[in-house]
């Protein structure tokens, strides 16, 4: 997801114009992962306009969309899980598999409950942050706190493990 330097400029700006392109662009991810969190439609779209806000609110220069995005997406799953914490929906963060099992609500069909038990919460993120969300490796890095690199090899022994298992499965 590549974010223009001039729409986050205007965007810090508080310009129309940028707002509208940096909320297109974005939304769905920040909504993906405040719901991953609250699993509440209306608190995640709350949580989700709540990072918006921290974003025009915090005076922070960014080099370019890339850090722009990802201290976006820490800032929405941050305040979702203090909007949780105080809704009584999360008594303890020690235990982080907990939070949710899937980054974007899906349906219960046999591939996904594949992924779900083949993949851990780690990994599956990863490859829905991927493949669904098209994130670029450097992003999802910044994301998990690694590095582009070791993001890529697990992709890649996560879709292996995958498709080791699709192959030992009827999925028809």
């Amino acid at each position: 997801m590549k974010i223009e330097n001039y729409a986050i400029q205007q965007f810090l700006a508080k310009k129309e114009g940028g707002a509208n392109y940096i909320y297109e662009k974005t939304y769905r991810l920040v909504y993906s992962l405040c719901f991953d969190v609250l699993r509440h439609n209306q608190d995640a779209e709350d949580a989700a306009m709540e990072a918006y806000e921290a974003i025009l609110s915090c005076n922070k220069r960014f080099p370019n969309g890339k850090a722009f995005l990802s201290y976006l997406c820490v800032c929405a799953r941050n305040i979702a899980i203090d909007m949780a914490k105080k809704r009584g929906r999360i008594a303890e963060m020690e235990d982080e598999e907990s939070v949710g099992q899937e980054i974007v609500p899906m349906g219960d069909d046999a591939l996904f409950q594949a992924i779900r038990k083949e993949l851990s919460k780690q990994d599956y993120d990863l490859v829905i942050w991927h493949d669904c969300l098209d994130l670029s490796f450097p992003v999802i890095a910044s994301m998990q706190g690694g590095t582009a690199s070791s993001c890529r090899g697990r992709y890649f022994r996560a879709m292996k493990k995958l498709r080791l298992a699709l192959k030992e499965e009827d999925f028809r």
